[in-house]
């Protein structure tokens, strides 16, 4: 069985370290046991991922996927065509 990835988005994020940083006790282990009771999947990596970048998501649009700088580097533009020439 293969495990499905899903997105978190934003507003989840500032809502779970919000949680740690009232509730937890800033302990952020503690947040997966609650959100999980909840209904919330949480991986307690991305958990103290998100908790080591506080303050870039307290201060992202609630409304958006990933933090700034997030997914896909572009490519370089004819990066494959000089590959080819050196072969």
């Amino acid at each position: 069985m293969t495990i499905k990835r899903h997105a978190v988005d934003i507003s989840t994020k500032q809502e779970v370290v919000n949680w740690i940083a009232k509730d937890g006790n800033v302990i952020p282990n503690r947040a997966v046991k609650h959100f999980r009771s909840l209904g919330t999947q949480l991986d307690a990596g991305n958990v103290w991922k998100w908790w080591r970048e506080r303050d870039n998501i307290l201060a992202a649009n609630p409304m958006r996927k990933r933090l700034k700088g997030g997914g896909r580097r572009p490519s370089v533009d004819g990066i494959e065509d000089l590959l080819l020439k050196r072969k």
